[in-house]
């Protein structure tokens, strides 16, 4: 479902009509709609992306911030050559040495995760690389979809959890009598797509051994 089919679904759900009373901001539902497929992606873990960053030279933390959680990280060395690297926790680092924070020596072999979306390599590139860097994890489409005929970048079956959840924050915009009155049908409605999301992903990641 594109950006625009999905205002169209919103607004019926509500009764909306172009040119009615309320319509004076004509972005407000693509903000919605974009505020609601990002929470979707949060709660559900539903998006798996990737981003890029370039390897900076003595430079070792990073981040990637429409990744939420980090699962993977590769990272290309000087000649170009694309290598997964492994992970590994503060505590153990600091374990192992003292003065891995400010070591500067070729091509990065670790990553340690430092927050939801930020990582240090380890040891630090002593070389610059134009998207050197390779995330992956589960994140949230951000503004990668903005235009109106753009599709939702989340799995289809996620489509209408995010028209309701726009729906349910017009709702908070405008909360007049008549969405007042359909609002708890629309949040039951909500929960029931957002619940059959979040198994469906639960199944995915145990049938695929996706932390």
């Amino acid at each position: 479902m594109t950006r625009q089919e999905m205002i169209i679904q919103g607004r019926d759900l509500l009764g909306e009509f172009f040119g009615a009373a309320g319509d004076a901001d004509p972005f407000a539902w693509s903000r919605l709609v974009s505020t609601a497929a990002d929470e979707i992606a949060r709660a559900t873990d539903c998006f798996y992306t990737t981003a890029t960053a370039d390897l900076v030279a003595g430079q070792a933390e990073y981040c990637a911030p429409q990744i939420t959680k980090v699962k993977a990280v590769s990272v290309y060395d000087a000649s170009g050559a694309r290598r997964t690297i492994g992970s590994a926790t503060i505590a153990s680092m600091d374990g192992w040495s003292a003065h891995w924070r400010d070591e500067v020596a070729g091509t990065p072999a670790t990553w340690v995760p430092t927050g939801l979306n930020q990582i240090v390599l380890y040891p630090a590139p002593n070389y610059a690389k134009t998207d050197g860097l390779v995330v992956e994890g589960y994140g949230v489409p951000g503004a990668g979809w903005a235009a109106m005929s753009a599709a939702c970048p989340l799995p289809d079956r996620a489509h209408m959890a995010v028209v309701y959840k726009a729906a349910l924050l017009r709702i908070i915009q405008n909360p007049s009598p008549e969405n007042m009155a359909r609002r708890a049908m629309l949040a039951d409605e909500f929960a029931g797509l957002k619940g059959k999301l979040e198994a469906e992903t639960r199944r995915f990641a145990a049938a695929t051994r996706v932390a």
